[in-house]
């Protein structure tokens, strides 16, 4: 459709592979970072007493969820142009934000080599690492946590592809108000994560994660079956109800992080 002016690229889905190829590679480097820096977590977080062993690695999963505002902020202010389905006149080009983005990364790549300090060890062989690795995974406590984790992931990790078409054609959602929710959504999150690393490290982590996750699953149900049966189709219904979201899955994630650490 023309929205004030603007001609949509007819040919842009020929193009998807320059977008999609290079993303690939970015999240493989992201992974492994991710691996690294998980394992520098469990690294201090077991230095740590057993009452208070939990509080740094919250610690850092809150810093790490706050500095996501930025980015939120960044894509929500600056992609909210009518090509992007938003309302304002102005937007930055795709190739400017991932320059903007690069310049973190660099960031963290040079504070990585000159200010972290890693006591040297001998190399483990690979005959020796998977032999150590299989028994670990025999143990019950072991086993017990991988088994969750990957039901956990696979039963939640389960999205709808309808759900991006139908908040901008039934919702019409402004990428504005995707951003901010998503913002307020990270702050709340970050704050839930901070109370459960201090009030919550003896808590029943059973309960806690199986109340939480119900309660996800009754509020994520909530406001896709009214919007998908035409009962209420307003963005700001669609993303407020969302943000309970975040209370309830900033639970199961924190006492997850936690256990895989312990």
């Amino acid at each position: 459709a023309n929205r004030g002016g603007y001609v949509p690229n007819e040919d842009a889905h020929s193009n998807l592979y320059m977008f999609i190829l290079p993303s690939m590679l970015a999240r493989k480097g992201f992974v492994m970072s991710v691996c690294a820096s998980d394992a520098m977590v469990v690294q201090y977080t077991q230095r740590k007493p057993m009452a208070t062993r939990g509080r740094i690695q919250t610690a850092i999963y809150v810093v790490r969820t706050i500095a996501t505002i930025v980015s939120q902020l960044l894509v929500g202010i600056c992609l909210n142009s009518r090509e992007y389905g938003g309302e304002f006149s102005f937007s930055l080009p795709m190739n400017v934000i991932y320059a903007f983005l690069c310049v973190p990364c660099i960031l963290v790549c040079a504070a990585t080599v000159f200010g972290i300090h890693e006591y040297k060890t001998e190399r483990v062989p690979f005959v020796n690492y998977m032999d150590g690795l299989w028994s670990l995974v025999q143990k019950q406590a072991m086993w017990q946590i991988m088994a969750f984790r990957f039901l956990s992931n696979v039963f939640q990790g389960v999205s709808s592809t309808a759900i991006p078409s139908m908040s901008s054609a039934w919702v019409k959602l402004w990428p504005i108000v995707d951003s901010m929710t998503t913002v307020v959504g990270s702050l709340i999150f970050a704050a839930i994560m901070s109370l459960v690393g201090k009030y919550g490290l003896h808590w029943n982590w059973r309960w806690t994660i199986a109340v939480s996750t119900l309660c996800l699953i009754f509020l994520d149900s909530l406001v896709y079956m009214l919007t998908i049966w035409d009962v209420c189709r307003n963005q700001w219904f669609f993303t407020g109800v969302v943000l309970g979201c975040c209370s309830h899955g900033a639970t199961p994630f924190c006492f997850t992080c936690m256990v895989r650490s312990d």
